[in-house]
């Protein structure tokens, strides 16, 4: 509702995730990054699915990683759900 065209949506939507994807553990193990770089990538939503996911995928537990991406997921929708209604109730007050 804040852009006026799909392309832009879906822009604006992917934008924020290339970062996070990359400063994950998703391609690279975060025991080979820099200190700095290991923390931030630590606390990403995306390492937390991706240990989860191959936890699961080669019959291990996954821990709290499991837990803690599902905790992710829905934080980040009531938060953004927040938002899409606030926005939503904004555009067609009137």
């Amino acid at each position: 509702m804040s852009v006026k065209s799909v392309e832009a949506a879906n822009s604006a939507g992917f934008i924020w995730m290339f970062p996070l994807t990359f400063i994950s553990s998703a391609f690279v193990s975060t025991a080979t990054m820099p200190t700095w770089l290991a923390t931030i990538a630590d606390a990403n939503p995306f390492t937390q699915l991706t240990d989860a996911t191959r936890a699961v995928y080669n019959s291990q537990d996954p821990g709290s990683a499991l837990w803690i991406s599902i905790a992710w997921a829905i934080g980040i929708t009531a938060v953004f759900a927040t938002l899409a209604c606030r926005k939503f109730n904004r555009t067609n007050a009137a």
